[in-house]
């Protein structure tokens, strides 16, 4: 069988977009008080205190509900990274709404959640096309 692909969207949660924001300024203010208020400290001070911000803006992509974060991001963009459930356990995390959760199995083991617009859609195709593999 040929390459199949379906695209879904990852529609943002309320609390990914708020912490978003909320971060986004944070560090958008840190960029610009550092501008104006620290032309008197030495230049790899000033260049740590803008660039910082701006690196976490530009290398950012809540977990989900009672799973611990073992390595990755909570909310800046997305939630994504290794996550460890007590029902589930160890698993990789690429969502944005983690109300839209689908847990993917594979049979190595792996453990994939994703967050698709349309859960019974994505849910109904990914049955179709494991069906015809």
């Amino acid at each position: 069988m040929g390459l199949v692909q379906v695209e879904f969207s990852a529609p943002w949660s309320r609390s990914v977009r708020l912490l978003t924001a909320v971060a986004v300024t944070v560090l958008a203010s840190v960029t610009l008080a550092s501008l104006l208020i620290t032309p008197r400290l030495p230049l790899p001070v000033r260049v740590a205190l803008v660039g910082a911000p701006l690196l976490v803006l530009l290398l950012a992509p809540e977990g989900m509900r009672g799973s611990l974060r073992l390595l990755g991001n909570g909310g800046l963009f997305a939630i994504c990274g290794w996550f460890w459930n007590r029902r589930i356990g160890r698993y990789r995390a690429y969502a944005t709404d983690p109300e839209r959760a689908v847990l993917l199995r594979y049979r190595d083991g792996t453990k994939v959640v994703l967050t698709p617009h349309d859960v019974q859609h994505f849910i109904v195709r990914v049955r179709r096309l494991a069906a015809v593999n």
